[in-house]
């Protein structure tokens, strides 16, 4: 009976995520439920002490050792542990990675990682802890031609995220029939988020058009033209973007998990959209940061918001 009431409280509880801010672990978003509900942050000053005779001290300051940052969080619904293993990948690559979070971001090595198979993987609990790399102050800035070749990058890694997001949903596509009737409180059908003229479907559109942009091999800081177009892309892909994670949040409060399959597909599939389109949005905000810096530009709002 327990088991029974635990995976109730898993999938009841996909229906109160919300469109919250996401945290990114390299080419991962956190968002919902996967959000840390806290994070500590601080360090030490490494110092060497020199005790004298007579008891004086001599401190030298020997520099700055950031904690570790230690966050826990948890996945749920069936796509659960397929997030888990997402993780699991960046720490066997032990590859350093960028950690953004409420507007602070770091170069992060991910020093430890658990997660817990429950409920059927309903429910996954993790832990995870990073370890900072900590910033050379001598750092030589980007040209404008990495942080352009950077740009692309990012615009291809959020067409991947996108296409992979569409691609699952697509496999169970007989199951859009009569759904907005059959799940009670989904506001947007899902037909409507990533079928053809979907936000989704022009997001795709504005990021390929931009994507051309740089495939050519585009210096944005010496083509004013080409940066035009890039960012007039990028911001239409932001507006959809925007729209989806907003729209899927809505859907995910509202609709009412009454036992049924068509409802607990509703609720994947939505926190499956969202969640492609929180990771396409942070990547699609840091390259038009890195387009704007390399065009020698005064940087804005994010484009892509909940």
């Amino acid at each position: 009976m327990s088991g029974t009431l635990n995976f109730s409280a898993a999938v009841g509880a996909i229906a109160n995520i919300s469109a919250s801010d996401p945290v990114i672990v390299g080419t991962v978003s956190l968002t919902g439920m996967e959000v840390p509900s806290e994070l500590t942050v601080g360090g030490q000053q490494k110092l060497v002490i020199h005790r004298l005779p007579g008891g004086e001290e001599l401190i030298d300051v020997a520099g700055n050792d950031p904690d570790r940052l230690e966050l826990h969080g948890y996945f749920v619904g069936p796509y659960a542990y397929a997030r888990a293993q997402e993780l699991e990948g960046i720490r066997k690559q032990g590859l350093p990675v960028t950690f953004s979070v409420a507007g602070l971001s770091w170069r992060v090595f991910v020093a430890a990682y658990q997660y817990t198979y429950q409920s059927k993987g309903a429910v996954i609990p993790y832990r995870l802890t990073l370890e900072r790399q900590e910033t050379a102050r001598n750092k030589v800035p980007a040209t404008t031609k990495e942080q352009s070749q950077s740009v692309g990058n990012d615009i291809g890694t959020a067409l991947t995220s996108l296409a992979g997001a569409v691609g699952n949903i697509s496999q169970t596509a007989s199951d859009f029939t009569g759904q907005a009737q059959t799940v009670i409180g989904q506001v947007t059908p899902i037909a409507n988020l990533v079928g053809a003229g979907s936000v989704v479907a022009k997001a795709q559109n504005a990021l390929e058009q931009a994507q051309a942009v740089t495939t050519a091999g585009t210096d944005l800081g010496s083509a004013p033209a080409g940066l035009a177009t890039l960012q007039d892309n990028l911001s239409a892909a932001g507006d959809s973007l925007t729209t989806a994670i907003q729209a899927t949040g809505q859907n995910l409060e509202n609709i009412q998990f009454d036992g049924s399959a068509a409802s607990l597909l509703a609720m994947a599939q939505n926190a499956q959209i969202q969640s492609a389109a929180a990771d396409a949005g942070a990547l699609v905000n840091r390259a038009n940061r890195n387009a704007t810096t390399a065009g020698g530009g005064t940087q804005t709002d994010p484009l892509v918001h909940s």
